[in-house]
């Protein structure tokens, strides 16, 4: 399926939406510049109108320490500040990617979020269609 293009920084983050769901769906290829990419994906799904966030990672791909923390309370936070309230994990086959996934997931519910799991951006796009 065709997204429109959002934003990109090559090598690091792309960005499409998906008007039809009002998702921002987010696919990281390397962590680095973090909270700014954070910021950029808040400032994109405001603009957009979207509602639901959905993020794919990589298999193996871990945060540092330092932004691991940062995704319990200031990305949520913000996400919701945004208007998105719904939040979409892409569940990959690796153990350490998937409990990074699982230690954010509750402070996003306290934040406020609704957050849910899904195997792909098609799954994902489903249920952020029930939400649109």
């Amino acid at each position: 399926m065709a997204y429109q293009p959002a934003f990109s920084a090559p090598g690091v983050i792309r960005m499409e939406h998906d008007p039809s769901s009002k998702a921002l769906i987010v696919h990281w290829e390397k962590f680095h510049n973090v909270k700014e990419m954070v910021d950029k994906c808040n400032s994109e799904g405001k603009r957009l109108g979207a509602k639901t966030l959905i993020v794919e990672v990589p298999a193996g791909l871990v945060l540092k320490q330092e932004d691991a923390a940062m995704f319990q309370e200031y990305v949520p936070k913000n996400q919701l500040a945004a208007g998105m309230t719904n939040l979409i994990n892409i569940v990959s086959s690796s153990a350490v990617t998937n409990m990074a996934s699982k230690r954010w997931k509750e402070p996003s519910k306290q934040c406020g979020l609704t957050v849910y799991e899904a195997p792909s951006v098609d799954e994902a796009l489903k249920i952020a269609k029930q939400n649109a």
